[in-house]
């Protein structure tokens, strides 16, 4: 279920400190500024989570946001944005000295741990509609350096897989409050793969059989069914026993519910490797999710 927040509900006077708050609470803190005056200013915000991605669907009158220095001392959780323009309204995004103007359908990627600055509805005297995806970036088959690389660029939604992609998203923002909890991790999976292809296409990254791109296979089949079936451990052990590799099945043994999906579910955030698989896996708090028993107050 989509969370509304309304810029409408709050005092004028209070709008600006109001608005910092909220960005700071839904994605990461940012510096705001209006570009119009602050009695003026109108935004609405439809918040969702899909799977370990956070979905934001946006109307907001133009506003400068920038990501300092300072504030990422203050927080950097290694999180990755997607950045797209929904509507006739362009937008620019800036990070490490390059800079893109992104139209309709257009989209961006940037790193929330290196300062960046966003301008949305640059010129305009309307609200404009824009979509947000934020996630780890170990989710995606794509090597955080090479991420990087990608940082600001505008990525089009040209013939083939760049339409695609940018109209996947759009439906699966549009369509968020529909989806079950089972089929939302399903969906993020594929939301992921689908943006992964598109980013590759950008690199010109032709190999897909590389040890990195199997172990983000792994990694999301992994996570989809821990989403689905986060009320029973046991049957997800024994369901991840069946379908994984036997060295990986032999680390699970060996660890029983003192493994690290028991960590998982509890909230506890780091990685864990396995050595023999040459694999890393983030273990991340899943939102919207119920804490376990076991896991205490």
């Amino acid at each position: 279920m989509s969370i509304v927040i309304r810029t409408d509900e709050v005092a004028p006077a209070e709008r600006l400190e109001f608005v910092q708050e909220m960005t700071a609470a839904t994605w990461v803190p940012m510096e705001c500024r209006f570009e119009h005056a602050a009695a003026d200013y109108w935004a609405v915000f439809r918040a969702s989570g899909l799977g370990p991605m956070q979905v934001v669907v946006m109307d907001v009158m133009p506003i400068k946001v920038r990501r300092t220095t300072p504030l990422i001392e203050q927080a950097d959780p290694d999180l990755f944005k997607l950045f797209m323009v929904c509507d006739s309204g362009r937008s620019t995004v800036d990070q490490d000295g390059q800079q893109s103007m992104l139209a309709n359908a257009d989209f961006s990627i940037y790193d929330t741990r290196r300062p960046y600055e966003v301008n949305c509805g640059v010129g305009q005297d309307r609200p404009v509609r824009l979509l947000t995806f934020m996630f780890p970036p170990s989710l995606l088959p794509v090597s955080a350096g090479r991420l990087r690389r990608l940082a600001a660029m505008r990525i089009p939604a040209t013939a083939g897989v760049g339409d695609l992609t940018a109209q996947f998203l759009l439906q699966l923002a549009r369509n968020i409050d529909d989806y079950s909890p089972a089929e939302a991790a399903r969906l993020s999976t594929a939301a992921l793969e689908v943006l992964g292809t598109r980013l590759a296409r950008e690199l010109d990254v032709r190999d897909w059989g590389t040890p990195e791109s199997r172990r983000h296979a792994l990694l999301t089949t992994v996570q989809a069914f821990i989403q689905q079936n986060l009320g029973d451990s046991g049957v997800l052990l024994n369901h991840l026993l069946e379908v994984l590799p036997g060295n990986l099945q032999k680390f699970t043994r060996t660890l029983s519910y003192g493994s690290w999906f028991n960590y998982y579910l509890c909230g506890i955030t780091g990685t864990i490797g396995i050595s023999s698989l040459d694999i890393t896996l983030p273990i991340i708090p899943i939102p919207g999710t119920q804490r376990a028993a076991r896991c205490g107050p």
